[in-house]
This record gives structure tokens, C-alpha cells and sequence, in this order.
């Protein structure tokens, strides 16, 4: 080296592995792709992800990077089912407008548990009380609504949770089986798309989801997690294996949170068409 010569040096980020899961095609035309994604994977960069996305897995394996995807909505990490990704910013923009004025129709099902009431029975949860504002009733189709305010709780660990000073998110529900003594399966339609919305309000009705620790469903750590993989740039798909430290740890830490809960996206309705992902072995059906 020379006096004036510049040093620099780069900076490999890792990345948490994801899910290796198959990432189902359920569409795709030339305005849109529409995927069943599995859980444990981000849909858009954000945090501690980058490549390690629904959005740059497909960029990458899918379109193999001759164009681009653009996301018009998400779902939670832990949670799986149908995406929609438009393949021009128009588009985007243009299905973006039709969710804001509530022209999109999302049907998601989840399990919970406790045996979650019919019409006509009363809801007992002690969370009722914490916020007098929120309201909910029986439809005549036989779903119950529910409105209460969301705010969040905690910006370091995401958390949210049900105030009435919060902004106002509104929700469907409805029982559609009961599996055992004390587990539903429930189909959950969000009116407004507030973050961790159907989450809290099961919670708050006194129903979480199962394995979702982050909302009052116990978190099982024996529950079976799907085999990780890690993407990286440049890397040819995802069949790069994790490291052996990544997959100790992943096995012997038990009070992380859990990469999946029993929550799951199954329709999405854009118009007059509506795009399904089949339903999950844990629901019974």
C-alpha cells in the first residue's frame, strides 16, 4: 500500500433461513402471479430478510430475473396461503386502490382454541372488558362481527394489541368445525386489514390461534418445523441446505417463536374471480 491509497471492505449480511417448501402456482397471466406461500417466509424484504422472501424467491427461481414482481398486500410470516403479486407497477397500483376500497374479498381459516360459539350463544372472554368500545354481533348469515380499536403495543417486537383508542378494525368470523374437546376450525374474513388483526380479535373473543405464543396460543415446541434453506444472492434456487449450526440451533432453542401458526389464507376474490389454496391437513377437512 501507498499513502493516499483508499481501504474498503464489504459486509456479508446473514440471513435466517426459511421454510424449503414448494411455493404452488395457483395463477398466473400476463398481469398477475398468484402463489400459495408456505409459512416461515417473509413475503417482501423487510427486517432481518432480503433475499430470504416470497418476493425475491420468485424474481429469482420463477422469472428467473428477467423482470420483476411488485407485492399489492402480505401476509405474517408465520402465517401461509394465497399471494397476489402484479407484474407491473400499473397493476399494482391498480389492485392496491381496489383493497383500499374494500373491493377485495379475503377468506382465511384458522384453528383455535376452545370450542368458538354458534349463533345465539354468548362470548364470555374476560378481554372484553379492556376495551367497552369494541362492539361485536351476530350477523343473519350466522357470522359474528367484531370491531375494536388496534394499536401497537411494542415497535420492538411488532406486537399489537386491542385499544379503543386504536384505529378501528373490523373482522368476520364463523365456526366451521370443532375438532375434539377444546380446538375450532373458524373461517375469518377481515373487513379492514389492520396488522395482526384476525390474530388479536381471536384473541380478544378469548379463541387464539393455535401455536401463536406472540397472541395467547400456546407455542408447542415439538411441533414438527418444515426443513430450512437459505437463499443467498447469485444462489441457484433454494436447495442450498442450512448450515449444521443453523439446524442445532433451530432444534434446541424452544422458546423462540414459532415459524408457523394454525392460520391460513384461503381465498382471495379480485373482481369476479377468486383464487383458492387448498386447505391444510390441520384442519380436518
Amino acid at each position: 500500500m501507498r499513502p493516499g491509497d483508499r481501504l474498503g471492505h464489504g459486509v456479508i449480511r446473514s440471513e435466517p433461513p426459511v421454510s424449503g417448501a414448494e411455493i404452488r402456482v395457483l395463477h398466473e397471466d400476463d398481469d398477475i402471479l398468484v402463489v400459495d406461500k408456505p409459512p416461515s417466509i417473509p413475503v417482501h424484504p423487510c427486517g432481518q430478510f432480503h433475499f430470504n422472501t416470497l418476493l425475491e424467491i420468485l424474481n429469482i427461481e420463477h422469472l428467473k430475473a428477467k423482470s420483476r414482481l411488485y407485492t399489492v398486500h402480505r401476509l405474517d410470516l408465520v402465517t401461509s396461503g394465497v399471494v397476489v403479486f402484479a407484474k407491473s407497477s400499473t397493476m399494482s397500483n391498480k389492485i392496491a386502490s381496489e383493497i383500499r376500497s374494500h373491493n377485495v374479498t379475503k377468506k382465511y381459516v384458522a384453528r383455535v382454541r376452545g370450542v368458538f360459539p354458534v349463533k345465539g350463544e354468548d362470548i364470555k372472554s374476560s378481554c372484553l372488558k379492556t376495551c367497552p368500545k369494541a362492539t361485536y354481533e351476530w350477523q343473519d348469515d350466522g357470522r359474528l362481527r367484531v370491531s375494536v380499536g388496534i394499536q401497537r403495543v411494542s415497535a420492538i417486537d411488532g406486537t399489537y394489541g386491542c385499544h379503543d383508542d386504536g384505529k378501528e378494525s373490523v373482522s368476520l368470523f364463523r365456526r366451521v368445525k370443532v375438532l375434539g374437546d377444546d380446538v375450532s376450525v373458524v373461517e375469518c374474513e377481515p373487513v379492514t386489514g389492520r396488522t395482526h388483526q384476525l390474530r388479536l380479535h381471536l384473541q380478544f373473543l378469548g379463541f387464539p390461534i393455535e401455536n401463536d405464543s406472540m397472541y395467547g396460543g400456546e407455542h408447542d415446541p415439538t411441533t414438527q418445523r418444515p426443513k430450512v434453506f437459505s437463499v443467498t444472492k447469485g444462489m441457484e434456487g433454494r436447495n442450498a441446505p442450512s448450515t449444521k449450526e443453523e439446524e442445532e440451533d433451530d432444534g434446541r432453542e424452544e422458546k423462540r417463536q414459532p415459524t408457523s401458526i394454525f392460520l391460513h389464507s384461503m381465498e382471495f376474490t379480485l373482481g369476479k374471480k377468486t383464487y383458492k389454496a387448498d386447505l391444510p391437513t390441520w384442519t380436518g377437512m
